[in-house]
């Protein structure tokens, strides 16, 4: 019976997978090879040794090359992208910062009829109070209309709980609701996209919908926004 160890001759960290079972591991890790010449056809590639769990042979994984050119065997198990830790370390410390992903109006008016109805149109709340989708209550439509009128001179062209069910109005309705009550935080959503003041109004308006004009300062409605910006850190929003 002959045995080959081709271990001392090669790179003992490069990735090894086993041909029969789901081991992998490294060239450290596997046995040198018995009956060589029995297990191989000529031309077919030479393995790196033997499964030290099945006894199969294992082959060196193909790995991209690291930015420096060596083969890339880090992290492991894998995806390889660097030789080491090292380099792996020095090209995060030179990566440019990630901008921020940071909320617009529509998608806080997503998250908060998530948290509101789930999406659900047809959805009646309050006791009957409050309908559609982002549960709304009748004074605050009226309220929208009035700024709606004073900005446009329209009004909805369907009654209260037709508009509020109406994906299209309802938002429209919101949005108004928010540029009569807190125009300020409306605006910096809009023209002041930075990452703490989107945060500070995003904030303000969800608790603004969810208990009036003076809804930002009740301490009642900090749980409201907690639900809302789960929702949005959820969707990878920077809030």
């Amino acid at each position: 019976m002959f045995t080959i160890d081709f271990r001392p001759k090669m790179d003992r960290q490069l990735p090894v997978s086993c041909d029969n079972c789901a081991w992998t591991g490294k060239t450290l890790d596997v046995q040198p090879i018995h009956d060589l010449e029995e297990r191989i056809a000529p031309g077919e590639v030479v393995p790196a040794g033997e499964c030290p769990e099945c006894g199969a042979l294992a082959h060196l994984v193909q790995v991209p090359n690291c930015p420096c050119g060596k083969p890339a065997i880090f992290p492991h198990p894998g995806p390889y992208t660097h030789c080491s830790a090292e380099c792996y370390l020095e090209s995060k410390v030179s990566e440019p910062p990630t901008t921020p992903k940071l909320p617009t109006i529509d998608d806080l008016l997503d998250a908060i009829k998530q948290v509101e109805s789930g999406g659900d149109a047809t959805k009646v709340g309050d006791g009957g109070a409050a309908h559609g989708a982002y549960q709304i209550h009748q004074a605050y439509f009226i309220d929208a209309c009035v700024q709606i009128h004073l900005e446009r001179g329209v009004q909805p062209p369907v009654p209260y709980v037709a508009a509020v069910m109406d994906d299209h109005w309802a938002r429209e309705i919101v949005k108004a609701y928010w540029r009569r009550y807190q125009k300020s935080s409306f605006d910096d959503m809009l023209y002041n996209p930075s990452s703490g003041v989107v945060s500070v109004a995003s904030e303000t308006l969800a608790r603004t919908h969810n208990d009036g004009p003076a809804g930002n300062t009740n301490p009642a409605t900090l749980p409201y926004w907690v639900k809302v910006q789960a929702v949005l850190l959820q969707r990878g929003f920077n809030v």
